[in-house]
């Protein structure tokens, strides 16, 4: 039973991006996307906070769509987090680059 416990009150999971701040998503990727993620959480009663790129918000074709989004995610109990507005694309830098 403690270990149960423990589980459940874990740390939101590590590692899932939130396809939410992807532009080269279609919106309907995106619901479909999170739909699922969310549908997996909620049944396994794991909370989770979504990093969202505002950028990938505010230059969106579809804004309204994907601030809708991500009203659903915070309707299903989960949370939502400010990564920043952007940043550099750091598989696309140099180690110069980098360290700048």
């Amino acid at each position: 039973m403690l270990g149960r416990r423990a589980r459940s009150a874990a740390a939101p999971a590590a590692g899932i991006k939130n396809p939410n701040d992807d532009k080269s998503l279609s919106s309907k990727d995106v619901r479909i996307l999170n739909a699922e993620i969310l549908r997996v959480l909620n049944k396994h009663r794991v909370p989770a906070i979504g990093f969202v790129n505002e950028k990938g918000i505010a230059e969106a074709p579809a804004r309204e769509e994907r601030l809708a989004v991500l009203k659903v995610w915070l309707a299903s109990g989960m949370q939502l987090g400010n990564h920043t507005y952007s940043h550099a694309d750091f598989d696309q830098l140099s180690v110069t680059e980098f360290a700048n």
